[in-house]
């Protein structure tokens, strides 16, 4: 029926919705327990403050985040989209895809990785294996930033996948195969 029971001091139960974010403005139904005919609803605001990345200046698409972009600040959850960011991590090797206000709080739909292979670019190709490394060139089949996946075609033809990790280099570990 959508509630969950909840215990609260002073109260010996009461019910919440259940939702994936029990933040904001909830209706509380407490019930008693010696008749159950007997409840009360009640409105209650729920808040949860907390530290999340926002702009530090304005940010325009396409360009890739800095140190100085961003800053922490604390927020309430219950105002703010779910996929907000709050940690450094989740920010780092991103560019942005939408203008971002000065102060406004990152979102995970607001950021892609930063593209580093381009289709159609020559990339220098590394294969590591146990002891050794050996580089070859290779042609992008697709874009991809930091630590994905990317097709690349060999000059015989040989189409083979490897891992983006930086600007122009796709990385094939011969140990993991």
């Amino acid at each position: 029926d959508g509630i969950r029971d909840v215990a609260v001091t002073g109260v010996q139960t009461c019910a919440l919705p259940i939702c994936a974010r029990p933040l904001g403005q909830l209706r509380v139904q407490a019930r008693c327990p010696s008749n159950p005919r007997m409840s009360r609803s009640f409105a209650m605001g729920v808040s949860l403050q907390a530290q999340v990345m926002v702009a530090a200046r304005d940010l325009t698409p396409g360009h890739a985040i800095q140190p100085g972009d961003w800053k922490q600040a604390t927020m309430d959850l219950a105002k703010l989209p779910a996929d907000v960011v709050e940690a450094q991590s989740s920010i780092e090797n991103k560019e942005i895809v939408r203008n971002i206000q000065a102060g406004r709080p990152f979102q995970l739909n607001d950021l892609r990785p930063i593209t580093v292979i381009k289709s159609g670019d020559q990339v220098k190709l590394n294969f590591i294996g146990q002891g050794f490394s050996i580089d070859a060139s290779a042609l992008a089949m697709s874009n991809a930033g930091v630590g994905d996946t990317v097709r690349v075609r060999l000059p015989d033809g040989k189409v083979i996948q490897g891992i983006a990790v930086s600007n122009g280099v796709v990385e094939v570990n011969l140990n993991q195969r």
